[in-house]
């Protein structure tokens, strides 16, 4: 909850400093700037492979990356009646397991550091858990960074 009171507290900041530069515009000191935020969010993290690639990439070890692979695909137990209902978990990466976290949230970063970059700090983003939201004043930054976000989960294979 602190978090969506953080995200309020910052929307609350820039709707003052709007109705300040309306008000400087009825008055003829001030001229008309956008604003947009868009929401977003992911329907699922994609394949095995997404983690690992991520984890690959700030360079683990391959033993750590093993151990990753075989604890994401742990069996999955649907009718303990029958060896039929044992199944391998082949994509979708669990919730609330320090190790799945932690690989969430490195692909997180990877999207922080993106909009960061692309956007030269113009672009605000945030985000809980894997609902993303960005606003900023600049139309056009606000769209490259919307088409870098899409190009960027194409690459994993995210499902927006």
């Amino acid at each position: 909850m602190a978090q969506y009171e953080v995200l309020r507290a910052v929307f609350d900041r820039d709707i003052e400093e709007r109705a300040g530069e309306m008000q400087r515009q009825d008055q003829g000191e001030a001229e008309v700037k956008e604003f947009t935020d868009v929401m977003s969010g992911f329907k699922w993290f994609g394949p095995h492979e997404t983690p690992c690639t991520i984890v690959r990439y700030f360079d683990y070890s391959n033993d750590a990356i093993a151990f990753f692979k075989r604890y994401l695909s742990i069996p999955c137990y649907f009718d303990e009646a029958s060896a039929e209902g044992i199944q391998r978990r082949v994509s979708k990466i669990p919730l609330n397991y320090p190790l799945c976290d932690m690989s969430t949230e490195l692909l997180f970063y990877c999207i922080d550091f993106l909009v960061n970059q692309v956007s030269g700090g113009d672009v605000h983003l945030y985000r809980c858990f894997d609902d993303l939201w960005f606003w900023g004043r600049d139309k056009k930054k606000r769209e490259l960074v919307w088409q870098e976000m899409q190009n960027y989960s194409d690459i994993p294979r995210l499902e927006t």
